[in-house]
């Protein structure tokens, strides 16, 4: 009887034994095995934001790996980040070699993303970090007039014409070959297919862009930029000056962040205080939805708006309605 519990005893140990080694022979067997059986480097796109899993699911669908489980286990155990970008990798790397190829060093194209709104010297700095090209030799460029005639811009400058997207570039490319990217981009989307549109307004593509990059610095709301966008225009009608903020924001030297009384009577020719009219050029890349709303604007006689402090605007007809709403959203408040 004795015998037997002793036996028994050592059949449930061993079982629990064989039981608990189990996923270790697995997980050796999956670490010492190539992940798939090709012969021949090949490329993976890691989108922004994916996680572990989104990244499992991509190799997956691709062949490269046989289980999403699996992967993202054993990317867990590594503490593995990948990185976004499109990757070249090698053939029948073990699953610890795939995970450690997801490096820098491998990354077959690399990611540039601008925002809207961005201005040149914003942008030059964006494309150095990410391509490692100077930005000043990009700025060069960009502010290249004959550069900017051979791509079809008639402007003193490329501001406003480097359209904000997302791009993918290979290492080792050039500032021209970025820059002529970005403006094929910008061109995708205006085109002709505005310009009757342009000439019906009686203005220039290098105005209406401009008109967008101011009406870009003045909301980030989407339904809002065609009224932004129709009191600039209102007031260009009636020769009152523009008075926008940004406008003599972009036209200073050393802005510290805070716009004074005097900055707004320092004369530049982004001061569409102290000067009518629109400024020589765009002052950042606008987005398509202010370049729209710069090509249709609300019909309204709005002539006036001021912040709300929450995102949004009041906007005004009469100079007595808009000094109401900024003693009742600027003025008081400071109080």
């Amino acid at each position: 009887m004795v015998r037997r519990f002793w036996r028994i005893l050592f059949l449930f140990v061993l079982a629990v034994l064989l039981a608990a080694s189990a996923p270790l022979l697995y997980l050796k067997s999956y670490f010492d095995n190539p992940t798939n059986m090709a012969n021949s480097p090949f490329r993976v796109k890691i989108e922004r934001g994916m996680s572990v899993r989104d990244v499992a699911q991509v190799l997956k669908s691709q062949g490269v790996i046989r289980s999403v489980f699996d992967f993202a286990l054993a990317c867990r155990l590594m503490r593995a980040k990948i990185q976004a970008g499109e990757y070249r990798i090698p053939p029948r790397l073990k699953p610890t070699e795939l995970i450690r190829a997801f490096c820098p060093k491998n990354i077959a194209l690399r990611r540039v993303t601008i925002p809207e709104g961005s201005t040149l010297k914003e942008i030059a700095g964006i494309v150095e970090r990410s391509l490692g090209i100077p930005a000043a030799d990009f700025l060069m460029i960009c502010n290249d007039k004959s550069f900017a005639a051979h791509l079809g811009i008639k402007a003193n400058s490329l501001e406003g014409y480097l359209y904000p997207e997302t791009y993918y570039f290979e290492p080792g490319t050039g500032a021209r070959k970025v820059v002529e990217r970005m403006v094929k981009e910008f061109e995708s989307v205006m085109g002709q297919k505005y310009q009757s549109r342009i000439d019906k307004l009686g203005l220039t593509l290098h105005k209406v862009v401009t008109i967008a990059s101011l009406v870009e610095k003045e909301t980030a709301l989407e339904q809002e930029r065609p009224l932004i966008a129709a009191v600039f225009y209102n007031r260009l009608r009636r020769n009152m000056p523009l008075q926008a903020d940004a406008s003599v924001i972009y036209g200073l030297k050393d802005f510290d962040g805070n716009l004074t009384r005097g900055d707004l009577k320092a004369d530049t020719p982004y001061n569409t205080y102290t000067r009518k009219g629109l400024p020589p050029g765009p002052i950042c890349s606008p987005s398509k939805a202010s370049l729209l709303a710069a090509l249709y604007p609300s019909d309204v006689s709005y002539l006036y708006f001021v912040s709300m402090n929450n995102g949004h605007h009041k906007f005004s007809t009469t100079i007595e309605e808009h000094n109401r709403a900024v003693w009742r959203y600027q003025k008081r408040r400071r109080r």
